[in-house]
């Protein structure tokens, strides 16, 4: 029996990574977030940039500007892409992914069967309300 040289080879040790906010400014044009990247061999700073028309136009909140970054910063982390140093820009299709992962619809809240039970309760409450109503001493 052989042994398969790639099995035999230890796993990649994962790197532990933090990353940490550090601040934005806001331009004309854009939204620019500065997030550091603490890696083993040293901290590198990440600079990037949602375009305000995402803002206005509602494709993303103001505040979830920091966490689009993020996201943005993990994914590419986890794949492997070296951070340049140059800006790196959100785009419209990162923007419409974030906002589809982070929206809850709406038809799963009510359901037939959750306002048939509603129902349920407020005529089982009714007739105990009367009782009391009938019982208070009147003035």
């Amino acid at each position: 029996m052989t042994t398969d040289p790639a099995r035999t080879q230890p796993p990649l040790q994962r790197q532990a990574i933090r990353i940490e906010y550090l601040d934005y400014q806001s331009e004309a044009d854009y939204r620019e977030y500065r997030l550091a990247v603490h890696l083993a061999e040293g901290t590198e700073e990440v600079r990037l940039r949602v375009p305000i028309a995402a803002f206005s136009a509602n494709r993303v909140l103001l505040q979830d500007g920091p966490d689009v970054c993020y996201q943005r910063l993990l994914r590419m982390l986890s794949a492997g892409e070296a951070l340049s140093g140059g800006v790196i820009t959100v785009d419209g299709a990162e923007l419409a992914a974030y906002r589809a992962s982070h929206t809850v619809s709406c038809t799963s809240c009510w359901t037939s069967r959750s306002s048939k039970s509603l129902a349920t309760a407020t005529s089982k409450t009714e007739p105990s309300s009367r009782k009391l109503l009938r019982l208070a001493p009147r003035s």
